[in-house]
């Protein structure tokens, strides 16, 4: 037992309560301090948003020969959760550029629990014994997030996915060869308004494309439309010229005298040709006297008049002049024949 005075004991309480503040004060520090990291921690892993991770410019480089007696046929798949998207086969390469491929996957944080990689894998095709793993790995797809960028990754053996967490283990070329790739990363709204002016631009490029056919259109029916009247007009021009040029041509004789030929060849392999001349007009004709044994002769005294009927001749403004060497034994042959308008 202690007695103590007034004065003392209020000194000790004193005391006391201070030694209990200070180690409150001490307590309470290491609570703030988790205050402050746990919003950090959280601000971290909003930036996994839902939204659209697009895989583009694909390409794989140094792949091991996979066939025996060929190359490899390599395929890449690229995959989030349970959705995956696959490129066309490379047939016999070991390095290709899937050109004009891309693929979009939705990444969507409730379903893949916080894992923000995408995995990806790379497979010699093979339709008879079953496609062969070439190599896998992954990638974060936070760096991406709103912009555009290349991956460059070493490809590992299966049994090193546990490790493929690792960025290290990443970047270790293990000779299976490597895949590469640009990434974007788009959270869900923004994708759905990136789509929305993508469909808008397309309609405008439509509708551009339908204006400017409709002018095109427009513009070769007018040329063909000036065509066919310029065509018309010609037409019209010479079927005037015709008709001027057929009213020329009216009811009346034909006269045909003086007759004579020259230089004809010896059609007979003995002698010289027998000829006479043959003037024909429409369904009428007239023939001449026939000569015998020459290769020039005047039909002497010898005048034929035809009728020239335009109806009759159906618009035939010409006379057809025929030679001809005559023969006793067979047919007569045909020296040469012309035509004159009248």
């Amino acid at each position: 037992m202690i007695y103590l005075s007034e004065q003392d004991y209020n000194l000790q309480k004193e005391e006391e309560q201070k030694k209990l503040q200070e180690q409150f004060k001490r307590s309470q520090k290491p609570s703030s301090v988790q205050r402050i990291e746990k919003p950090k921690s959280i601000n971290e892993e909003s930036k996994y948003v839902k939204g659209v991770v697009k895989f583009s410019n694909i390409s794989v480089r140094n792949l091991p020969k996979m066939d025996i007696g060929g190359k490899a046929d390599p395929f890449v798949i690229f995959r989030m959760e349970n959705e995956e998207k696959k490129t066309t086969i490379a047939k016999n390469t070991l390095n290709y550029d899937y050109t004009n491929e891309s693929y979009e996957l939705i990444y969507d944080p409730l379903i893949m629990k916080g894992n923000g990689k995408a995995d990806i894998d790379v497979y010699d095709y093979d339709s008879i014994t079953g496609n062969d793993l070439i190599g896998i790995t992954n990638v974060d797809i936070l760096p991406s997030l709103n912009k555009q960028i290349q991956v460059e990754l070493f490809l590992q053996p299966q049994k090193g996915k546990k490790d493929q967490n690792s960025t290290r283990s990443q970047s270790v070329d293990q000779g299976l060869g490597k895949v590469i790739f640009n990434m974007l990363y788009t959270p869900e709204q923004e994708w759905i308004q990136k789509n929305k002016d993508e469909s808008a631009r397309k309609l405008k490029e439509a509708e551009e494309m339908k204006k400017n056919l409709a002018l095109e259109n427009a513009r070769k029916q007018e040329q063909e439309r000036l065509k066919q009247e310029s065509e018309k007009k010609k037409q019209e021009l010479e079927r005037k010229k015709k008709e001027a040029l057929d009213s020329k041509y009216i009811k009346g004789f034909v006269k045909f005298n003086n007759i004579s030929v020259r230089n004809l060849p010896n059609t007979d392999v003995i002698g010289k040709p027998d000829p006479y001349v043959l003037i024909r007009m429409g369904m009428d004709e007239k023939q001449t006297s026939v000569a015998h044994n020459v290769n020039d002769y005047d039909y002497l005294n010898e005048k034929y008049e035809m009728e020239y009927d335009p109806v009759k001749m159906k618009g035939k403004k010409e006379v057809d002049i025929e030679v001809w060497d005559y023969d006793t034994a067979g047919f007569d042959d045909l020296v040469g024949s012309a035509s004159v308008d009248v």
